[in-house]
């Protein structure tokens, strides 16, 4: 990957931990005084599907090519050379696109039966891509963005390397900021009652602690319990209603959740949350990581459970979504009917667009981002005739969610001295901004960025993987220069003697394993990120993901499963008051569903 992912992940989380930290003292929490957040917690947090493994589970190639790997969802070269994304993810989307396009007779073979989404069943992908490739190659992108935009279908241009800041979008979403004499992005975060600014530019040149700190008011008292009791999780005791459905949603209540905080997954019946039924039925890999330890309430809110959902908002602390603008007001649930039963909620939005700008009303997903951003381009490399290419892992959505997860307890550390909530506003743009920051910031003299590449293996000769006799080591050492002929040397050696020779020389390297030769890492097993589900001799036969933080001073059970569709509904609404027999008339009348 071009971007460093992991270690902007690990700098936003430990900003998210920090901040839990001070909302917990000030609430009165026995936190602890240290929280340990590591690389290694960086890459876990980036893609916990990763960490999904089985030790002798077979190493599968990712099918479909740089592209993607589905029909519905991947790019397309249209008749004039140019590329786009077809981000048609959920069944009324495949629907819709596929009718859009010309294509509308797949539904009706037998193959597909009617269920749009079969397309995404591993015997029809094949035939189903090489027909829309055909398609696609009919018409110049233009008007099959056209077209697709008319049937409210996601769709976007492939856009190119470092133009970003200077989309139409980016700018109307405050995303875009000038400062120094440097172009870069923005805040990133949006808070309604205390929001952020740009205030200066990076020094030029270290400056002493004295002159950073002059002004800065006189730190308040802690409102720290102190000893006296066992260490508490700095969100413990609040309650999270996540309305989020596939990742960006879903996964800001699971950040909050490992914070301490309990959380509430409300999704609509009768199948619940689609990510759940994604890719052929199997579901996506990383719904586990995303959903763990909450409990599940299946609820209509547009066919009467909006007084309900309501109820439940009168003792939560935090409510996510992450609908497009307007989506919660109709459901009659937006931030100024959540404040008028509790003054004190923080609702927390994620959207594709945000509620500003000319594609506000566009529906979005993750690579619709990456497409149109530059992401996609910037992975592949310069040579237009390459596809672009689609980052398995769903960057803009879990760096969103990160941001979110950080502007929730922002929001959190506020109301402990206010009482008031407010709103949290994030975008995928504005993640998409952040993984680039490299790529889009300017200023004069600012040295060149690497390309990518269809298989880029790093940025410099020290760098970089290398492909050795048994295996593939990467390389993460500076500087531009190295031997002559590394590449073959590298080749005609064992890992093991590379490693050797690296470490003698002073350059950090490392064996790149397959996910299943995580399960006998005994050190990620023992520092919690790893979480053993079968164990075995030699580690574990199958782990999943652990926890995304080390907190020396508390010992924590491993992270729960995920709940099942609707398998705490009525626990849960018995515990806010319902009556037995009003529960039951609401799952008779199809307002709530109970059950596994």
């Amino acid at each position: 990957c071009v971007f460093p992912l992991a270690a902007y992940m690990q700098g936003i989380w430990a900003a998210t931990v920090a901040t839990a930290l001070i909302a917990g003292q000030r609430r009165g929490r026995r936190t602890g005084r240290l929280a340990v957040v590591g690389g290694a917690h960086g890459g876990l947090l980036v893609w916990p599907g990763g960490f999904e493994v089985r030790r002798d589970e077979p190493h599968v190639p990712r099918p479909g090519g740089p592209g993607g790997a589905l029909p519905n969802y991947r790019c397309y070269r249209c008749g004039d050379g140019a590329w786009l994304f077809f981000g048609a993810f959920s069944a009324a989307f495949i629907g819709r696109g596929l009718r859009a396009v010309g294509a509308g007779d797949v539904l009706a073979d037998p193959r597909v039966g009617g269920d749009p989404a079969r397309v995404r069943d591993a015997a029809n992908i094949g035939w189903i891509t090489t027909l829309l490739e055909a398609l696609f190659r009919r018409r110049p992108r233009a008007e099959w963005v056209k077209l697709l935009e008319a049937a409210d279908v996601p769709v976007a241009d492939v856009g190119e390397t470092g133009e970003w800041l200077d989309n139409e979008q980016v700018r109307a979403l405050g995303l875009r900021a000038e400062l120094g004499g440097a172009v870069m992005p923005g805040v990133f975060v949006g808070l309604s009652g205390t929001p952020a600014s740009l205030r200066r530019p990076a020094a030029e040149r270290p400056e002493a602690i004295a002159d950073v700190a002059r002004g800065w008011p006189p730190r308040p008292p802690a409102d720290c319990a102190g000893p006296g009791g066992p260490a508490e999780l700095p969100l413990g005791g609040l309650r999270v209603l996540d309305l989020g459905t596939i990742i960006a949603g879903p996964y800001v209540g699971a950040l909050l959740g490992e914070l301490g905080a309990e959380v509430l997954k409300i999704e609509r019946p009768p199948v619940g949350d689609e990510y759940r039924t994604a890719h052929a039925g199997r579901g996506g890999v990383g719904f586990p990581g995303f959903n763990r330890g909450k409990r599940s309430l299946m609820l209509d809110l547009a066919r009467g459970g909006r007084d309900v959902f309501l109820g439940l908002a009168r003792s939560a602390d935090v409510v996510v979504d992450n609908y497009r603008p307007g989506v919660a007001a109709r459901l009659g649930i937006s931030r100024d009917q959540l404040a008028a039963v509790n003054p004190g909620i923080t609702g927390v939005s994620v959207s594709a667009f945000g509620d500003a700008g000319p594609l506000c009303d566009r529906p979005g997903f993750d690579p619709v981002i990456q497409a149109m951003s530059g992401i996609m381009r910037t992975q592949a490399g310069p040579d237009e005739a390459d596809s672009p290419v689609f980052l398995t892992v769903p960057v803009n959505d879990v760096i969103a969610a990160g941001l979110a997860a950080l502007g929730a307890c922002a929001a959190l550390a506020v109301r402990a001295r206010t009482a008031h909530g407010q709103q949290v506003s994030v975008t995928l743009c504005a993640a998409s901004c952040l993984v680039q920051s490299e790529h889009l910031v300017r200023f004069a003299g600012r040295p060149p960025t690497p390309d990518g590449g269809r298989d880029f293996p790093g940025p410099g000769p020290l760098d970089r993987l290398y492909q050795a006799a048994d295996g593939w080591v990467r390389l993460a050492g500076t500087g531009q220069h190295a031997k002559d002929g590394l590449a073959e040397v590298v080749a005609g050696l064992p890992v093991a003697e590379v490693l050797r020779r690296a470490a003698s020389a002073g350059v950090p390297a490392v064996r790149a394993r397959q996910a299943s030769e995580l399960a006998g890492d005994l050190q990620l097993i023992r520092h919690g990120l790893l979480a053993v589900i079968e164990p075995d001799a030699s580690g574990a036969a199958v782990a999943g993901p652990g926890h995304g933080l080390e907190l020396p001073s508390m010992d924590r059970p491993p992270p729960g499963p995920p709940p099942r569709p609707g398998e705490h509904s009525r626990a849960i609404l018995l515990e806010a008051g319902l009556d037995p027999s009003e529960v039951l008339r609401l799952e008779r009348a199809g307002v709530v569903f109970s059950g596994g």
